[in-house]
């Protein structure tokens, strides 16, 4: 049941589980479960790369890519979160 996935998922992402944060960002960018809601989307994919959580900022590196999520395109900035990527799959090992 897609709604009540959203709901445990919200659960744990407001309880600071970081790759929580990121999955219910996922949901909430596809609508998945939820009604979508970039902004939603774009603040916890935002606080998940803040906690160096690699997936976030390939997602917020996408995004500034194609400007998604309410976000004007921006290479420089996806260059960015590319590189704060790396060092945090970097900073894992």
């Amino acid at each position: 049941d897609p709604a009540h996935a959203a709901l445990l998922m919200a659960q744990a992402a407001d309880g600071g589980d970081v790759p929580a944060m990121f999955l219910y960002a996922n949901m909430l960018r596809a609508g998945e479960g939820v009604a979508r809601d970039d902004a939603k989307a774009l603040a916890l994919y935002q606080a998940a790369s803040d906690a160096d959580y690699a997936p976030a900022s390939q997602a917020l590196a996408i995004a500034w890519r194609y400007g998604e999520l309410g976000l004007q395109a921006d290479d420089s900035q996806s260059r960015l979160m590319d590189h704060e990527a790396a060092e945090a799959l970097a900073h894992a090992r």
